[in-house]
């Protein structure tokens, strides 16, 4: 029987490929793998599930890289208010992004799309099950504009999946977000 692992990848088994890769890239990849501790093999597989969680989709759902100083000039530029307005206005394009990108739009995709885009965008995320509630952290050291933002996004993109209220913690570097869950729903 198949079982999901902890990054997602599911373990029913595994294929072997064999590839042809230049030999500069090659050890890179090699170096990047020593570095992180992890076998040559282990980065391959998270590359690959990276691009097929995320890459492939992203630059086509709209997605563009920015860098943190840029995004966090241009969210101090604006008041909280037009922050929220700004995800109101765009909160059907994020759901349509998450459609596109997931196939389906309900608790677990919106989860599984929250949790890749914060390891695109290299934040810590973790998640954990505790007294009937999903506890979900983000770290991203972006500033209060940007918690609320996300703070925001959170409670648009899961208003249609979440029934009661989602309970929130928000700081300069951090959203934590509680959600009503039966166990039987946890998975």
């Amino acid at each position: 029987m198949a079982s999901a692992s902890k990054n997602g990848i599911n373990s029913k088994g595994s294929d072997v490929i064999s590839l042809r890769i230049n030999h500069d890239l090659a050890e890179s990849l090699k170096e990047e793998a020593k570095v992180d501790h992890i076998s040559l093999n282990v980065l391959a597989n998270n590359i690959l599930h990276n691009y097929v969680k995320w890459d492939k989709d992203a630059k086509k759902a709209g997605f563009i890289p920015v860098t943190k100083d840029l995004l966090t000039a241009l969210l101090q530029r604006i008041d909280d208010k037009e922050i929220t307005e700004i995800v109101n206005q765009t909160k059907n394009i994020i759901k349509a992004q998450i459609i596109f990108m997931e196939k389906r739009y309900d608790l677990w995709t919106v989860l599984d799309w929250l949790e890749t885009r914060c390891k695109a965008s290299g934040f810590s995320e973790k998640k954990f099950y505790q007294n009937d509630r999903l506890t979900c952290i983000i770290q991203h050291d972006l500033g209060w504009k940007w918690s609320l933002y996300v703070k925001t996004l959170i409670e648009s993109v899961f208003e249609d999946v979440v029934k009661e209220r989602i309970d929130f913690d928000v700081s300069t570097s951090m959203v934590i977000f509680r959600i009503p869950i039966d166990s039987e729903e946890c998975r």
